[in-house]
């Protein structure tokens, strides 16, 4: 897979290119397909396919947190109940209202959102992580595929894969 980087453990960031294969195409031998018959492209069929729509998050680690920057926020979102948040440096291309895209065989298949960062959610908590997490949105994924390329920020970074199992529970990007 050219271009994709598996998402844990990798220092990078987001986008590129993926080349994923549609399980389960085959040729039959003796099999002929009428000219004019219907387009077989994988753009083709993950256009017809099912769609869902699909919600992850982006999870950022602040590396700079220390101590006295992490009680800071605390109590803001103490006093006004606020607990948004921006990327830390070195994301500063990961923005609320930012773009989504998922790639599949022939290039992006779906686009979303990227929501406002949440300093304390439970996401954020239940995987042990300081930072900012971005909540994602993503509409009309088509369902079928093996494997996901999710790509968010500048398109400097890599794409990610996701198995077909990870987004429908929700793909969890994890970015030191």
């Amino acid at each position: 897979m050219n271009g994709v980087v598996r998402r844990i453990g990798v220092g990078g960031g987001l986008a590129g290119v993926l080349a994923v294969v549609l399980s389960g195409c085959v040729l039959l031998p003796g099999l002929r397909i009428p000219a004019g018959g219907p387009e077989t492209t994988p753009e083709a069929t993950a256009a017809a396919a099912e769609t869902r729509t699909v919600y992850g998050y982006v999870l950022i680690t602040d590396v700079e947190m220390t101590p006295e920057k992490y009680a800071e926020q605390a109590q803001r979102v103490w006093d006004t109940g606020d607990s948004s948040c921006v990327a830390p440096a070195g994301f500063d291309d990961i923005v609320a209202g930012g773009e989504v895209q998922v790639l599949g065989p022939g290039g992006v298949i779906a686009t979303g959102t990227v929501e406002v960062g949440d300093f304390q959610s439970d996401v954020m908590s239940a995987n042990a992580v300081i930072g900012c997490g971005f909540p994602i949105v993503i509409e009309d994924v088509p369902l079928g595929l093996e494997r996901y390329g999710l790509h968010v920020g500048a398109e400097s970074r890599p794409a990610f894969a996701f198995s077909a199992s990870e987004m429908r529970s929700g793909p969890r990007l994890f970015l030191p």
